[in-house]
């Protein structure tokens, strides 16, 4: 099987105020999200949103990992937390994303031989809905960060990826902005 990892180290700059924290049919973001996903979960958080995280998540089976490296985006998230993760897979998913999907991760995790990454396809390359071979995946971010940083497509440029056409749209909706709040 693979760990889940959680990336809730972002400023929510477009939103306003903590994405994490927003309340979902009843439950903060971040509790939404790794709740549906199931299992042990690591969730990567900022200096600023990690006691709030560790609080609404005191009651399940998480480990809360400190982003060592601040403001470089998804990249920075996912090296700190693939470092704390123990399995050869894990899933990467943001705090942002209501409807993650367990099940299609199973689908992308049944995909992943003689590869690194393991990228949906639904209008576009869903790189936080995905599954990464943690050593590999986890040395690419850290090497592009080295070199200043950039995108998680930047730093799987040197990888093996396979990317999989995957329907379900609903899934890859991430909370940006108060209008995605009116569309929950």
């Amino acid at each position: 099987m693979y760990d889940v990892l959680v990336l809730a180290g972002g400023r929510s700059t477009r939103l306003g105020r903590p994405k994490h924290l927003l309340i979902v049919e009843g439950e903060p973001l971040v509790r939404r999200v790794v709740r549906r996903l199931g299992g042990r979960a690591v969730v990567c958080a900022s200096s600023g949103t990690a006691r709030d995280v560790e609080r609404v998540l005191s009651d399940m089976d998480v480990q809360v990992v400190l982003d060592s490296v601040e403001g470089m985006g998804p990249v920075g998230g996912m090296a700190s937390g693939l470092a704390a993760c123990t399995r050869e897979w894990a899933a990467v998913c943001g705090c942002d994303m209501p409807f993650v999907s367990r099940e299609v991760l199973d689908a992308l995790y049944a995909r992943r031989e003689g590869v690194d990454a393991v990228i949906p396809v639904c209008g576009k390359r869903q790189t936080l809905h995905a599954l990464y071979r943690r050593e590999s995946v986890l040395a690419a971010c850290e090497l592009l960060l080295r070199r200043g940083g950039g995108s998680v497509l930047d730093a799987l440029s040197g990888l093996s990826v396979r990317y999989v056409p995957v329907e379900e749209e609903r899934c890859f909706f991430g909370i940006d902005t108060v209008s995605d709040l009116i569309h929950i």
